[in-house]
């Protein structure tokens, strides 16, 4: 605006010295020409400045637009940034609402606990009372039964008799209290592991379980086929968290396989002819560690082991073992070592039956002991695999690296 007043000015300055008589003085000034050039400059210099200043003006008013605008932002923001305080306390208050009633329910969850775990243990005493409940009622339907320390008829040792469809189960008062549980569950492996052998025992046969009695049948379990007997001393047999302790329930399984060789398929001879040692407790190995569902009986978890061993763990087995292999020349099944005392090669005998039942089939195992009725072994392996003992053996070291 003072460029635009200051332009009036020298307008105005200008036209009053142009009407003004000049001097005598100055007689001889600018010619009326001059003056109007001058005019012109004048004039475009105040069209230039009144541009400028419309520039400025024009500026000026864009910028007042934009200060506006960012004003009006500015209010904007403050009215979301007041809501979102609102909204913010509001979600404050429900957070320490929600934390009372979460410590309400954390209080009300611990009380529940307390509860539940009174109840567990009501159920745990009830449950152990109706098992002392069970094992009394099963024990007045045992007969009394008295034998010397061989299990000849004496006055020493006193047995409780239970009988089942398939079996005559004697047990001292210590290893009925530990391993009552057998009375249910002795016919089902009787039914398991006949299938195995695709056969049908056709007799009862006996079961004796002591504790540490001085009973003088064995000092761990064994299947007696003279008497048909199977015997295991329970003391031995404690569960799976005792080191170096084979379990109870694997054990009996082993033993009960033995009773089905002899009185199903009769692999162990009654008339002087001796039984394939390897596939006796072979096969005794594998039904307890492979084929046997233990999880479908009712066992103690800690009466078993549910381990089943594969190709590699049999691996390291052997070849921790091999120095049974190597001590002698095994070229035959009858020049398998033996080292009962430690039970070594009972996993040997494990891994052949395993190697056959891999490479060959479970039907073409019990070929061979159909053939072994009759034949050698020798003949039967011929017959059944199809190939010499001599190379089934080989087969079976290279299977397993040795």
């Amino acid at each position: 605006m003072k460029q635009k007043y200051l332009a009036l000015i020298l307008i105005f300055v200008l036209l009053f010295t142009l009407a003004m008589p000049l001097p005598t003085s100055m007689a001889k000034g600018p010619t009326i020409g001059e003056l109007q050039k001058k005019i012109t400059a004048l004039t475009k210099q105040v069209k230039d400045l009144t541009g400028k200043l419309s520039a400025k003006t024009k500026e000026a008013k864009d910028v007042s637009t934009k200060l506006a605008t960012k004003t009006k932002e500015a209010k904007d923001l403050s009215a979301k940034l007041t809501a979102k305080t609102k909204e913010t306390e509001k979600l404050k208050t429900e957070k320490s609402n929600l934390s009372k009633q979460l410590n309400n329910k954390d209080a009300l969850i611990d009380s529940k606990d307390r509860i539940i775990d009174e109840k567990e243990a009501e159920l745990e005493k009830l449950k152990g009372q109706l098992e002392e409940q069970e094992k009394a009622n099963k024990l007045k339907t045992a007969s009394i039964v008295y034998t010397n320390e061989t299990l000849q008829p004496g006055t020493n040792i006193k047995w409780y008799k239970f009988n089942t469809n398939r079996t005559s189960i004697y047990m001292t008062l210590p290893a009925f209290e530990q391993y009552s549980y057998i009375l249910d569950s002795t016919d089902l492996l009787v039914a398991d592991i006949s299938k195995y052998f695709n056969t049908e025992i056709k007799s009862k046969f006996e079961i004796y379980v002591w504790m540490d009695e001085n009973v003088t049948g064995t000092t761990g379990s064994e299947y007696k086929n003279i008497s048909d007997r199977v015997l295991i001393r329970g003391s031995k047999f404690f569960p799976v968290n005792h080191s170096n302790k084979i379990p109870f329930v694997n054990c009996l399984a082993h033993e009960i396989a033995h009773a089905v060789q002899d009185l199903g398929v009769s692999i162990i001879d009654r008339n002087g002819k001796p039984g394939v040692f390897w596939v006796t407790e072979g096969t005794g190995m594998y039904i307890q560690d492979h084929y046997i569902d233990y999880t479908k009986y009712n066992f103690p978890e800690d009466h078993i082991i549910i381990d089943t061993p594969d190709k590699a763990k049999y691996t390291k087995w052997i070849n921790d073992r091999s120095f049974l292999v190597d001590k002698v020349d095994v070229s035959t099944m009858s020049k398998l070592p033996k080292d009962l005392e430690l039970h070594s090669d009972y996993s040997i005998y494990a891994s052949i039956i395993y190697f056959i039942e891999n490479q060959y089939g479970h039907g073409k195992l019990l070929d061979f002991i159909e053939y072994h009725k009759t034949l050698t072994t020798p003949d039967s392996v011929s017959k059944a695999f199809g190939v010499t003992e001599e190379q089934l053996v080989q087969d079976w070291k290279k299977y397993f690296s040795l």
